[in-house]
């Protein structure tokens, strides 16, 4: 964790306090009536690799323009760091970072709802132009393997372009199972934004799913953007377990491509990852 206050002189605590407050006092994640299923918290020197996996290569849905690399995802200072920049050989071509959990750690409602929280600081600049491109990203998808998004895509946080919104998406298919991997054919989605406060890209602040048998619900910095019931037919929610993806993209077809404007390299820092699950006096 970026803020461990037993590890900082006390002069420093009131700086600390002041930070930490940004995000974790409005934690999704906390209070009483949840139980702790997995957390990681990015201390020590090494990504637990039990837990996550490096996603490698070029020409995939985690870094998409950019080739994903080992060496853009470290830890430093108590954060999970995707870093996302130009070649060192070559100024046209890129290299990002992405990590899962699939295989590893998967998470079904069950009778009770879960809910996954991640504390990020999120890259680019505040200046749109100068982050053109830039996509980075929180989302799960079903441990099942189908086509995306078939059975479901929870996307916890996006942003593009620099733009100051925190966007969470609930992706469906409308034809499935009747029809597969025919996306964008049916495609059904529900989305909400926060806009948030001036000075995002230096500050954490906390994004958030809640997933029960029958809604699906987003949060940031505790606070629900959009609450989602399958009931009267609204939306198609699959009984499947999720995994998670943590990513920083650059380019695709929503941002559209990197420009000369577009300043590199930033920094997609997480602090922790949190899944709790609701207990039964929790009701």
């Amino acid at each position: 964790s970026v803020f461990p206050l037993q590890a900082t002189p006390p002069k420093m605590w009131p700086l600390v306090l002041a930070l930490f407050a940004a995000y974790s006092s409005a934690s999704f994640c906390d209070g009483s009536g949840w139980s702790v299923d997995f957390v990681d918290e990015f201390n020590g020197n090494t990504l637990n690799t039990s837990s996550w996996s490096v996603k490698l290569g070029a020409g995939n849905s985690y870094c998409r323009s950019a080739s994903c690399t080992a060496e853009d995802v470290y830890l430093e200072d108590g954060a999970l760091v995707l870093r996302t920049r130009r070649s060192s050989t070559n100024s046209s071509a890129f290299t990002s970072g992405g990590v899962d959990t699939r295989s590893k750690h998967a998470w079904h409602h069950g009778p009770e709802p879960f809910r996954a929280c991640i504390a990020a600081q999120l890259p680019g600049s505040e200046t749109p132009s100068q982050s053109q491109g830039v996509w980075p990203a929180h989302w799960m998808m079903p441990d099942s393997g189908a086509c995306d998004p078939d059975q479901g895509e929870m996307d916890i946080l996006e942003m593009i372009n620099g733009d100051g919104l925190a966007q969470s998406t609930y992706h469906w298919q409308s034809d499935y199972p009747a029809a597969n991997c025919t996306y964008p054919k049916d495609h059904q989605q529900v989305t909400a934004s926060r806009g948030l406060p001036v000075g995002w890209n230096s500050t954490f602040h906390e994004y958030a799913v809640e997933r029960g048998p029958s809604h699906v619900a987003f949060a940031v910095d505790g606070r629900v953007i959009l609450n989602q019931s399958s009931s009267g037919g609204k939306l198609l929610l699959w009984d499947e377990p999720w995994f998670l993806i943590l990513n920083s993209a650059l380019g695709g077809p929503w941002p559209g491509e990197p420009s000369a404007d577009t300043v590199l390299p930033v920094y997609h820092r997480i602090d922790y990852v949190r899944v709790v699950r609701r207990t039964q006096e929790g009701r």
